[in-house]
């Protein structure tokens, strides 16, 4: 899928936004049935939390929209 400009035009809106405020200039994007559903930026120095990257975010503003509940775990052994 191609992005349309409008939509490569908030990618980039965000990432300034993220960099003005001491974060990475990340930011992504979750279309369905190609329309925007959330957008988000990383907040991980200007939130004060290591994990607030924008892929992050963008997973839990995806869950709260579509009322439902992510569970991940972590591997026990790192080597993997």
């Amino acid at each position: 899928m191609k992005l349309s400009d409008k939509l490569i035009g908030l990618l980039i809106g965000l990432m300034k936004n993220s960099a003005q405020k001491g974060n990475l200039a990340n930011s992504g994007l979750v279309l369905e049935d190609n329309k925007l559903l959330a957008s988000a930026e990383s907040l991980v120095a200007s939130g004060h939390d290591a994990t607030a990257h924008s892929e992050r975010v963008l997973v839990a503003k995806v869950c709260r929209l579509k009322k439902q509940q992510l569970y991940a775990r972590v591997a026990d052994d790192f080597r993997c």
